[in-house]
């Protein structure tokens, strides 16, 4: 009856443990989780830091050639004036 009541008390002592562990391995699999969702963010907000850069980039090219056909339109009319 003694083996029996220790018998028992070691099975539930080994299913609290394979529970305990069980919970934990839930738990690093949900941190692991948390860790790709931050790292897609990251790589979201790099990427579209990037395109913001290009498209600025973009703006600028088309500021500057403005400027040199504003220039040359400038320098056209001057030349016509001295004609």
């Amino acid at each position: 009856e003694e083996m029996k009541a220790e018998e028992i008390v070691k099975t539930k002592e080994e299913e609290k443990v394979k529970e305990e562990a069980k919970a934990q391995e839930i738990a690093k699999a949900k941190e692991e989780e948390k860790v790709r969702e931050i790292e897609k963010v990251k790589e979201e907000a790099k990427a579209q830091e990037i395109a913001r850069a290009k498209e600025e980039e973009k703006v600028r090219e088309m500021e500057k050639a403005k400027e040199e056909a504003r220039a040359q339109e400038i320098a056209k009319a001057k030349e016509k004036e001295k004609e």
